[in-house]
């Protein structure tokens, strides 16, 4: 690559964030790296979202351009799947508007692109709770990958941390097109799109440097999903985000990162549809029934790679075979106690 100072397009989905969109525009604004266009897609809000976006972008520093989608391209996902078709920056980056980065973030992420012509460069983050009652530091390892092969290994055989969130990484952005790598779903859009991208990527470098501050709160997306109230429709996703993943598996051959990979998704679906559903008025007895009898499913494991499997994860496919062998309503009291084990640790931190 011979770019040396490569134009960057951040992208930032806004909606009923008119607590947190300024500090979040002011910080991009703030940016050591000027050769950025800010592209803002704003689904229609209940507040000032739009008119502190304005208020902002007025005063800022390079190019910002705001698009008002209409209702029926509502959601994050869309959002940023718009951001990858108009992105006239050698390099897209995601941002929440809830969420604000460091004066470095942009020029810490390039200087690593263009060093290593990468296709993935990925920041550091830490954690800030609302009422500020914890923060946590996620880093990763200072680490560059020059084939694909050994980064799936990492990510999904070796249990390294890595950040599965779209947001917080300097993806090159014909790596996304030629690709075809896609949000597929207006809710836990992140899984499938951070799998294709780690299925694909080939030059990768992961930083340690904390580039990102994360922000929880209770109002966020993400946490409304995860409420008592999740529907079928959610619990639906969830598990055709598990059959996604399994499908492309399939034609793939049989190797301890496959293998490990469908362990990790059928963890994932396991926790996100049955323990979540339990507890919602939204589905019924017999469909909370079928979901836990759906979910008991899972791909037999080569002997093999058994051995490299079952570390980690031995508790979880244990669990997988247990409950594929009990009566249902057994079965639905030993996964609602799991829900309420992990609800008690997780006070507890």
């Amino acid at each position: 690559m011979n770019e040396s100072n490569p134009l960057v397009s951040v992208c930032i989905p806004i909606y009923n964030v008119e607590k947190y969109v300024e500090r979040c525009l002011t910080s991009v604004f703030a940016q050591d790296y000027t050769n950025i266009e800010l592209l803002v897609y704003y689904d229609q809000s209940d507040d000032d979202t739009l008119e502190k976006t304005k208020k902002v972008i007025k005063k800022g520093r390079f190019a910002a351009r705001i698009i008002e989608k209409e209702y029926s391209e509502k959601g994050q996902g869309l959002s940023r799947n718009m951001a990858i078709i108009d992105a006239k920056g050698t390099y897209l980056y995601f941002l929440d508007a809830d969420d604000y980065i460091e004066p470095n973030a942009i020029s810490t992420l390039v200087r690593h692109a263009v060093r290593f012509d990468a296709d993935l460069v990925v920041g550091s983050h830490d954690i800030h709770y609302e009422d500020g009652t914890r923060t946590v530091s996620v880093e990763h390892e200072d680490k560059t990958f020059l084939d694909n092969e050994s980064f799936m290994s990492y990510v999904y055989v070796s249990n390294s941390y890595y950040s599965q969130y779209a947001w917080n990484k300097l993806y090159r952005t014909s790596f996304l097109r030629e690709n075809n790598i896609r949000c597929i779903h207006k809710i836990v859009e992140d899984y499938i799109f951070s799998f294709e991208v780690v299925r694909h990527a080939v030059r990768v470098v992961l930083v340690k440097d904390v580039l990102l501050h994360y922000l929880v709160r209770s109002s966020s997306t993400t946490n409304l999903n995860m409420a008592k109230k999740v529907t079928k429709e959610t619990a639906d996703i969830y598990l055709s985000i598990r059959d996604y993943v399994l499908h492309v598996l399939d034609a793939a051959k049989e190797s301890p990162v496959t293998e490990n990979i469908k362990m990790e998704v059928l963890y994932f679906s396991f926790v996100m549809t049955v323990r979540n559903s339990l507890n919602s008025s939204e589905i019924t007895k017999e469909g909370k029934r079928a979901l836990c009898d759906e979910i008991s499913r899972f791909p037999n494991l080569p002997a093999c790679y058994r051995g490299s499997l079952l570390g980690k994860r031995k508790r979880y496919r244990t669990l997988f075979v247990i409950l594929s062998r009990i009566p249902f309503r057994l079965r639905r009291r030993i996964i609602f106690m799991i829900s309420k084990m992990v609800e008690l640790k997780n006070i507890k931190k």
